[in-house]
């Protein structure tokens, strides 16, 4: 019992920054936070099937699953916008000042 509670204990304090950490990437590229609807919808139903059998369903969505871990390591690896999109600033542009000789 005291192991499965500090597990959900660390998980659950690593739940949050990690959702924040996943929504600025998908700013950086563009795309709004709702990109993360479809992990949080599949895997608590994965994590159901595992405590009850769902037959066929299950390998369909053991598919889908692997599909939606696909599609996540190729955006969060993708390179980010270069200058600005509607979340803001490219954090990496290097902006540079010019002191122009005055005369």
């Amino acid at each position: 019992l005291l192991r499965g509670t500090a597990e959900n204990i660390v998980l659950l304090t690593i739940l949050l920054p990690l959702i924040a950490v996943s929504i600025r990437r998908l700013h950086d590229i563009n795309k709004s936070g709702w990109w993360l609807l479809p992990y949080f919808l599949v895997f608590p139903l994965r994590i159901a099937e595992r405590m009850v059998s769902f037959g066929l369903k299950s390998a369909s969505l053991y598919f889908v699953s692997w599909v939606i871990v696909a599609v996540y390591v190729y955006v969060f690896t993708k390179k980010g916008d270069v200058g600005d999109n509607r979340y803001g600033a490219d954090p990496l542009a290097v902006e540079v000042e010019v002191d122009a000789p005055q005369t």
